[in-house]
């Protein structure tokens, strides 16, 4: 292979029945988060701008936030990886909102009444049902713009 040529990489044939569905758009997510209380749509419009995975979000802790840098670390993943994410735009406020809701000695970011935000499947579904969507599957639908 000569310098600086990109070895060739075979393009591997689509597959339609295993496209993922579900995903909401913009307006979509902001109808049903509309329809949930304030922090567990705070965590589900985190997970749509962030791209992280519900669990990683769940288990954010103050002492992850850089307020100097304006950046969130995990630590691990489950790419066994961590990673530093820029909080800007919608991320700020959202990070801002949780600031002014901390309660004392708060360890979690997305917690509800000083407890962490556990599982939130039975909300998002009640929400979605009354946002007149049908009931989408939330680890799918955080993190993907449609």
């Amino acid at each position: 292979m000569a310098p600086h040529q990109a070895p060739y990489v075979r393009r591997l044939a689509l597959d339609p029945s295993r496209v993922r569905k579900g995903f909401l758009s913009a307006t979509e997510l902001d109808a049903v988060c509309g329809q949930l209380d304030p922090d567990t749509a705070d965590l589900v419009r985190f997970l749509f701008c962030s791209s992280w995975r519900v669990g990683e979000a769940r288990a954010l802790e103050w002492k992850d936030y850089d307020r100097e840098s304006a950046s969130l670390r995990l630590w691990t993943s489950k790419s066994g990886h961590g990673r530093v994410i820029p909080v800007a735009g919608v991320l700020r406020e959202i990070v801002e909102r949780r600031l002014a809701v901390r309660g004392t000695g708060e360890r979690f970011v997305f917690s509800r009444n000083g407890q962490p935000i556990r599982d939130f499947r039975k909300r998002w579904k009640s929400a979605c049902k009354r946002a007149a969507f049908p009931p989408i599957a939330s680890s799918t639908t955080c993190g993907a713009v449609a």
